[in-house]
């Protein structure tokens, strides 16, 4: 079921450090990055993350 809202999504989403190192799954080279943490990458990495269970504090 949905309410029949509709939510546009801007050019100015936050993205974080593009800089950032993407996470891994073997864990050693950045280990400050494991599966299942937030997305180094903002609320656009958050967006794009299967299965972490981010939760978007953020209206969009």
């Amino acid at each position: 079921m949905s309410d029949g809202a509709v939510k546009f999504v801007t050019d100015s989403i936050e993205a974080g450090n593009s800089s950032n190192r993407c996470v891994n799954w073997w864990g050693k080279a950045w280990k400050n990055n494991i599966p299942g943490d937030r997305s180094p990458f903002g609320l656009w990495g958050a967006l794009g993350t299967r299965a972490a269970k981010e939760v978007i504090e953020e209206e969009i």
